[in-house]
């Protein structure tokens, strides 16, 4: 996993990033290192790590450290569409597939929502299943945009609420923008919501049968 302290600040909780203003000099290191944003729950700990897109070099899946368990979050969306469709798929240090979730939701008005919602129902797995030092990955624009301006979207404060609530019950977590290509698994799935109309919702173990081929590959590649 590559990191980097960008900050000197203590560790912040989404309920003080939700109201940072755009002055502040931890946004700025957020935005200038290309992250949203990591949390420890310690407040005594020292600055977390941040993580930054990877370079065009290596923009493949790549295996989170043992004691990790890694969740890419996936979301499908359409302009006047009846539904959107959210996913997320674990993985362990060795690449393995725990357990992978989609979900339909009734249409939401905006991208932005839709990806919102996402990570919602990303997070409130975690926290139903009792998972423990979760690296969160997602390739939302719109999801980091919110989460280092959301004072400039107050129509998904609601959502941004029930985050973080939900947050502080998964213990040491962190939140990482990556490139569309490392999230290959969790946009496939997500994707066959809408266009497949697969809205029944479920939690499974391992990966989908028909993706499994590209879990292994990415297992093999990192």
């Amino acid at each position: 996993m590559e990191t980097e302290n960008v900050s000197k600040d203590p560790p912040l909780h989404l309920e003080s990033i939700i109201r940072i203003s755009a002055a502040t000099s931890v946004e700025k290191a957020l935005e200038e290192a290309e992250i949203w944003n990591t949390v420890n729950e310690s407040h005594n700990a020292t600055a977390p790590p941040v993580t930054a897109p990877p370079s065009l070099s290596a923009v493949a899946w790549n295996k989170p450290d043992v004691g990790i368990v890694k969740c890419n979050i996936g979301s499908s969306w359409v302009a006047n569409g009846s539904i959107s469709g959210s996913s997320w798929i674990t993985r362990d240090h060795q690449g393995q597939s725990l357990h992978h979730s989609r979900r339909a939701y009734p249409f939401s008005p905006t991208k932005r929502r839709a990806d919102l919602l996402s990570l919602l129902w990303a997070v409130e797995s975690m926290v139903n299943m009792k998972q423990r030092n979760v690296l969160f990955e997602s390739s939302s624009i719109e999801l980091r945009e919110t989460l280092l301006y959301p004072d400039r979207f107050p129509e998904v404060h609601d959502l941004l609420d029930t985050l973080a609530g939900l947050l502080p019950r998964l213990g040491t977590w962190s939140l990482c923008y990556i490139w569309r290509s490392r999230n290959n698994v969790a946009t496939s799935i997500a994707v066959t919501i809408i266009r497949d109309h697969r809205t029944q919702s479920y939690v499974a173990q391992g990966a989908p049968f028909w993706l499994r081929e590209m879990v292994h590959q990415e297992s093999l590649g990192a």
